[in-house]
């Protein structure tokens, strides 16, 4: 599951996030928590507001729920 979260990070976020593969990078997966380093404040405050929707969005692309938070970092 770990892989596969990360690997469809940016095409998922990218529809949520403004240049999400630039200015995002899904860095851990671990226990239904994704790590996402941002590198603006605006697309860490983009990822927070949208965290549900961005989770549903990679559970049904993943198959199944996997995902149950989001942690951004700045």
């Amino acid at each position: 599951g770990k892989h596969k979260t990360l690997k469809n990070w940016d095409e998922v976020a990218s529809s949520f996030i403004e240049e999400a593969k630039k200015l995002t990078k899904a860095i851990n997966f671990e226990k239904g928590v994704l790590t996402v380093a941002c590198l603006s404040k605006e697309s860490a405050n983009q990822g927070k507001l949208l965290a549900n929707r961005i989770i549903y969005a990679l559970n049904q692309i993943i198959g199944k729920q996997l995902v149950y938070a989001i942690y951004v970092e700045v």
